[in-house]
C-alpha cells in the first residue's frame, strides 16, 4: 500500500493548530494529540416537485441548481411523447413555452435562458429534430445527421455534443456528433456503441458513462472521456446501471445517479467522478430510473423519473468541505 508521502509528495504535516486546509489535506495537531483531515461530504435534500410527473426528458445540462429547464419526455406507463416545458428557480417550477414537436429520450445541452434539445423519438419515430431556446420559446434550428433515441447530451447550446444512443429499430451507436449554434458535424466517436447512457461536461471535455450496449448483463458500468478531440476509455462506475443521469461541469468532475440495474429495478445509487476514479456518495432519497439533472458534482439537480409511476419529484445536492478527526478505533 502506498505510504501518504508517496501519494501526495509530502509527510503528514505535524503543526500545534489545525490547518487552514485544501481537501485532503491530513495534518497531526500537536496541542490536541489528534490526527485530522479536512474532507468533502455531500448531502441530496428535497427541491420543489415538478409541475407534470414524467421520465425520459432533457436538462439544461449546463444549468445551475437554483436555474435550470426540463422539457420533453413522457408519463409511465403510457409513454406518450410530451412538449411541456418547466423553468426552475430554485425553489419551484414555472411552465413555459412548449417544444414544437412533442419527444422523448432525447439529448439536452445548454443553460436555462439557452438550451437544446435534441432528436429523440415520437409516435412517428426517431427524428433528427433540434430546438433552440431563448429563454421563452424554442425555434427549430439545424437537424442532426441522422435519427436517434436514448442518448447523452453535453456543453452549451452553441458548442453542444450529442453522443451514441440508437437508431430504428435497435442497433446501438458509437457515433458522437458535435454542434457549433448552427449546424451538426459528425466527430470523433467512442470506443464502444451503448444508448440509455448519462453524460456530462461540455464540447472539450466530456464524460459518457453507463448505458446498455444490449448485451447479457444489459446494463453497463463503462466510462469513456473526452478531451477536444478523442473518446478514451477511463474507470467504470462501481455498479452497472441503465438510464442513469447525470451532472457536470466538465468531463473531470461528475456525479452519476439513479437509473436501473438489469431487472429494471430504480437505483438510488450516486457516484462522483474525479477525473480518474468513481466514488460511491450519499443516495439520493428516492430511488429513479429514467432521471436526468444539472449542475456540477458538487451543486447539483435531480429530476423527475420513474420510480414507477412516474416522479414530479426534485433533489438537490450539496458537497461542503469540514475538518475531521479521524479515528483509529
Amino acid at each position: 500500500m502506498a505510504t501518504y508521502k508517496e501519494i501526495h509528495g509530502v509527510n503528514v504535516q505535524y503543526r500545534d493548530s489545525d490547518a487552514t486546509a485544501v481537501e485532503g489535506d491530513v495534518w497531526y495537531n500537536a496541542s490536541t494529540k489528534v490526527l485530522k483531515m479536512y474532507g468533502a461530504a455531500g448531502a441530496w435534500s428535497s427541491g420543489g416537485n415538478l409541475n407534470t410527473a414524467r421520465g425520459h426528458g432533457i436538462m439544461s445540462t449546463q444549468g445551475t441548481q437554483t436555474a435550470s429547464i426540463y422539457s420533453g419526455g413522457s408519463v409511465w406507463p403510457s409513454g406518450s411523447p410530451l412538449g411541456v416545458t418547466e423553468s426552475y428557480d430554485g425553489s419551484s417550477w414555472t411552465e413555459v413555452g412548449d417544444l414544437n414537436s412533442n419527444r422523448q429520450d432525447g439529448g439536452g445541452a445548454g443553460t436555462a435562458t439557452a438550451a437544446l434539445h435534441t432528436t429523440g423519438s415520437n409516435p412517428g419515430g426517431h427524428v433528427v429534430l433540434c430546438e433552440s431556446w431563448d429563454g421563452s420559446t424554442w425555434t427549430e434550428v439545424g437537424d442532426l445527421n441522422a435519427a436517434r433515441r436514448e442518448v447523452g447530451g453535453a456543453g452549451i447550446q452553441t458548442a453542444a455534443i450529442l453522443i451514441a444512443g440508437n437508431y430504428a429499430p435497435q442497433p446501438r451507436s458509437v457515433n458522437t456528433e458535435y454542434f457549433d449554434g448552427s449546424s451538426w458535424t459528425e466527430g470523433a466517436n467512442l470506443n464502444a456503441a451503448k444508448s440509455n447512457l448519462g453524460a456530462a461536461g461540455v464540447d472539450a471535455s466530456a464524460i459518457a458513462f453507463a448505458g446498455t450496449a444490449g448485451g447479457d448483463p444489459y446494463s453497463l458500468a463503462t466510462a469513456e472521456q473526452y478531451d477536444g478531440s478523442s473518446w478514451s476509455e477511463v474507470a467504470d462506475l462501481n455498479t452497472i446501471r441503465v438510464n442513469i443521469g447525470g451532472a457536470g461541469a466538465t468531463g473531470t468532475a461528475a456525479l452519476a445517479f439513479g437509473g436501473a440495474n438489469d431487472d429494471g429495478d430504480p437505483q438510488a445509487l450516486v457516484e462522483s467522478w474525479d477525473g480518474s476514479s468513481w466514488t460511491e456518495v450519499a443516495n439520493l432519497s428516492t430511488s429513479r430510473r429514467a432521471i436526468h439533472g444539472s449542475g456540477t458534482n458538487t451543486s447539483a439537480l435531480a429530476v423527475g423519473g420513474e420510480t414507477p409511476p412516474a416522479s414530479n419529484a426534485a433533489e438537490e445536492w450539496n458537497m461542503a468541505a469540514s475538518v475531521e478527526t479521524i479515528a483509529f478505533d
